[in-house]
């Protein structure tokens, strides 16, 4: 089964989180890596950039190059493209 065609069970609500970025993988050994998402926000008092932790993930390293691979990729679209409907 593609990963595309997964049938995933979501049994609460899970909220996106927007990112400006990641760094780079943390190697945790035994085959594990964290990846860090930030970002990026003005300060309210000196308005200089921030890069603010927004999320971490921990995965496996086969994991971390299906991400790398599925990202090359690009996204697909979330539904088939629909042709506007004419209007007389």
């Amino acid at each position: 089964m593609s990963r595309r065609n997964l049938q995933l069970s979501e049994p609460f609500g899970v909220s996106d989180i927007y990112v400006s970025g990641c760094t780079t993988a943390d190697d945790l050994g035994d085959g594990m890596a964290r990846l860090t998402f930030y970002s990026v926000q003005r300060c309210p008092h000196t308005g200089a950039a921030e890069y603010v932790v927004q999320a971490k993930i921990v995965l496996s390293r086969s994991a971390l190059s299906d991400l790398a691979l599925t990202a090359a990729a690009g996204p697909e679209p979330l539904a088939p493209a629909q042709e506007p409907a004419l209007q007389h």
